[in-house]
């Protein structure tokens, strides 16, 4: 299979994949369960807070601000790593003798 074959069919596979399918991963996989349920436990403690109106406000646009952050780091990575894949994609025989050298 040529480079650029193995790229698209990778990439193919990435796109193809349902919601589903990350859902029974997040589902399995115990850090994001733990910062699920500590994320759950945090938003409880935030709404039972007193806080003022103008308090609540501020808080909020720190979260959003924060969440977007996130997802634009996300994202960027994403292309990062699409980038690095369309610059040089290792067939199985490349990584295999890769490790052979490293090792």
């Amino acid at each position: 299979m040529t480079d650029n074959g193995f790229y698209d069919v990778f990439k193919c596979s990435l796109e193809s994949m349902k919601e589903k399918s990350i859902s029974s991963l997040l589902a399995t996989d115990s850090d994001y369960q733990n910062h699920t349920n500590q994320q759950n436990i945090a938003e409880e403690q935030y709404m039972a807070l007193n806080l003022s109106v103008e308090q609540r406000e501020v808080v909020d646009q720190l979260i959003d601000a924060r969440d977007k952050q996130n997802i634009n780091l996300a994202i960027t990575s994403v292309y990062r790593a699409d980038a690095l894949a369309k610059r040089r994609v290792y067939t199985l025989d490349d990584m295999a003798e890769e490790h052979l050298h490293l090792t």
